[in-house]
């Protein structure tokens, strides 16, 4: 056991030296650079043990401090405008991130930075973890995030909110946890959005304060499905132009939770373990875009193919015929199964159920609900999409 944990020690440690050697050689032409980055190599390895292998679950692992070894390489490359010098540094706390921190702070800083900020020294070179360690050096210095191009408007009481976020929160959190609160939300309602796109991405902003304001005013009854609502109206922005319908009555809001769940339906049926699955046909999705006039907004069709036994299911109990049936035919590449939906602002629809003869690429069957016939706008669209893809149409379909 011993000679084991001796082994350990010795990989974690090669793999460590591997990740110095390789930050070195990344600041070769910048002299300055790897000089700053080798007086704080030598300052963290004489003063703390953040370089040393940690054991997590009892077993030796170098990840954090090659992390450790990456945020002193950021570090470095600010190392024009230090305040003060890395040796006379003193390390406060006990815990990796808190020692880190005051490293950061005392080469950066006149004024106290939030913790949670710590963590922009560990992501990397980037163009954008060097806007996050921009803001780190602008709130040491000033005291406060606003005057720095943060990609929200914050007021004063959500700057304010933001010094004070959670210290497990990343930025991008403390963000939305800035804006939440001074919308009048709460906590609760904070942890919903940042679990989804909401708490990495701030694209569309305009468009997501809104739907911000929209979850504090209906927090009550929206905050356990806020992160379908997100998905649901992402996937949908193109068809609300950006100007989503947010209803305020509770009887409208019941609606939107109803086609929320409607589109959700068939991820949901995905999510469980299929009995079978297939490689697909090779033909390719489709999607075609429609539009309608400004008052009715964009319409899309869109045609996959369906590649399990789940989905195929979920097909059948939409559209009320057998296609569930269709699993053991699709996967022996017998037939392949296709979905035709239709977008809109009113929700989407099962428009269309399509089977191919992968062999000879023919559509030999067009299906809508109960086996209805396909309406000329459905039959429009199928065509192009044949056209598009060079299948053949059979006879009667």
């Amino acid at each position: 056991m011993a000679r084991i944990d001796s082994l350990r020690k010795h990989c974690a440690k090669q793999c460590l030296d591997l990740v110095i050697h390789q930050a070195l050689v990344q600041t070769e032409r910048s002299p300055d650079v790897q000089d700053a980055f080798s007086r704080l190599l030598a300052a963290v390895c004489s003063r703390t043990g953040l370089l040393h292998p940690m054991p997590p679950g009892g077993r030796l692992s170098w990840t954090q401090p090659a992390s450790v070894v990456r945020g002193l390489l950021a570090l470095a490359q600010w190392h024009m405008v230090w305040l003060r010098d890395v040796g006379t540094w003193e390390p406060t706390g006990s815990c990796v991130l808190r020692q880190f921190g005051s490293l950061a702070r005392h080469l950066l800083c006149t004024h106290p930075v939030p913790r949670f900020m710590d963590r922009v020294w560990f992501s990397g070179r980037s163009k954008e973890a060097g806007r996050r360690q921009k803001w780190f050096r602008h709130v040491g210095l000033v005291g406060g995030i606003r005057g720095t191009d943060i990609p929200v408007r914050l007021t004063k009481t959500m700057a304010q909110h933001f010094m004070r976020a959670p210290d497990h929160y990343t930025v991008e959190a403390a963000l939305r946890w800035g804006q939440i609160l001074d919308f009048g939300g709460d906590a609760a309602l904070v942890d919903a959005v940042v679990a989804t796109r909401l708490g990495r991405s701030f694209s569309h902003e305009r468009y997501w304060e809104r739907i911000l304001r929209f979850f504090v005013h209906n927090a009550g009854l929206l905050l356990p499905h806020v992160g379908a609502i997100v998905e649901y109206l992402d996937f949908h922005k193109l068809i609300f132009r950006l100007e989503p319908p947010l209803p305020e009555k509770r009887k409208t809001i019941l609606e939107l939770l109803d086609r929320v769940a409607e589109w959700q339906s068939p991820r949901l049926a995905d999510s469980q373990i299929p009995k079978l699955k297939w490689h697909n046909a090779g033909i390719g999705n489709f999607e075609c875009q429609e539009y309608l006039g400004r008052s009715r907004g964009v319409r899309i069709w869109t045609i996959r193919e369906l590649l399990d036994s789940n989905a195929l299911a979920a097909e059948g109990k939409v559209m009320r015929h057998c296609v569930g049936n269709y699993g053991n035919w699709c996967f022996k590449r017998v037939s392949s199964i296709w979905s035709m939906m239709c977008h809109s602002r009113s929700g989407q629809e099962h428009v269309l159920t399509i089977e191919i003869d992968p062999t000879t690429r023919t559509i030999v069957q067009a299906k809508g609900k109960q086996n209805s016939p396909p309406s000329p706008e459905a039959r429009r669209i199928m065509l192009k999409w044949a056209a598009t893809k060079h299948l053949a149409v059979a006879d009667g379909v």
